[in-house]
């Protein structure tokens, strides 16, 4: 899901994480569709963020997602297509951000792993595997999450997704003044994208591998703004998260 950003500064939008905005152009995913996706929750039920299971005991989300959030406040939640029901409930042990996250302008090396309590497995849960390889441009992808399907609906019960195209980065960086790095990767189109409430979630190529991190953007499918996502391929990104989980 991609958040807003102010035009003059380009700046991620305070307030995106907890506005209700989510996907634009989706359709309900069916059961165990998207076994690796889970929801960030404080421990009243709402959800703040997505994120992707990665391994029995690791969880993979954007570090603007979790920076702020203490660890006795908040949960995953996996296994389920439903907003805020079912599926299983884990704690989080610990939470590990790159370490050069940072949050000048737009967020850069957006990535952050989470040791989860227990195992994320059984029915509906399945790690997914992350890339090595950056999608091509004109690829198309998948993005999923809980969401409307206009800018300022509510969220949606039911868990939505959408297929949208890889933007080469030089076309999304005429959009956004050269903002876009080469640790970030861009996708989207006309009235398929995602929103708020969606950070941190996965993009997903066909070959069912994890090539992207919902990390910011402009609006929900504008159509000269693609959603902007943490690049999974990046040296720099694939090595934070292999040094730490061994993945």
């Amino acid at each position: 899901m991609k958040h807003f950003v102010l035009l003059c500064f380009l700046l991620p939008f305070i307030g995106k994480i907890s506005a209700e905005k989510f996907i634009a152009g989706g359709q309900d995913a069916q059961p165990g569709q998207f076994p690796w996706i889970g929801a960030i929750e404080y421990v009243d039920y709402e959800q703040v963020c997505a994120g992707s299971v990665i391994s029995d005991h690791w969880f993979l989300t954007a570090a603007h997602c979790v920076y702020s959030l203490q660890l006795d406040s908040i949960r995953v939640r996996v296994g389920t297509r439903y907003r805020e029901n079912g599926g299983q409930i884990h704690r989080m042990l610990r939470i590990i951000l790159h370490p050069d996250f940072s949050q000048d302008y737009v967020y850069d090396m957006d990535v952050a792993v989470c040791e989860i309590e227990g195992i994320m497995g059984g029915p509906n849960v399945r790690p997914i595997p992350l890339t090595t390889t950056e999608p091509l441009a004109a690829s198309r992808v998948f993005v999923s999450g809980w969401g409307a399907t206009y800018i300022d609906g509510s969220p949606s019960e039911v868990l939505q997704f959408t297929q949208i195209p890889i933007i080469s980065r030089d076309v999304c960086n005429s959009t956004y003044m050269g903002r876009v790095s080469e640790t970030m990767i861009c996708a989207g189109e006309s009235g398929r994208d995602i929103c708020v409430l969606d950070n941190g979630g996965p993009l997903t190529d066909s070959r069912n591998m994890l090539v992207g991190i919902v990390s910011w953007g402009m609006g929900c499918g504008a159509p000269i703004y693609p959603g902007v996502y943490t690049n999974i391929a990046h040296p720099d990104i694939r090595s934070f998260i292999r040094e730490h989980t061994n993945i």
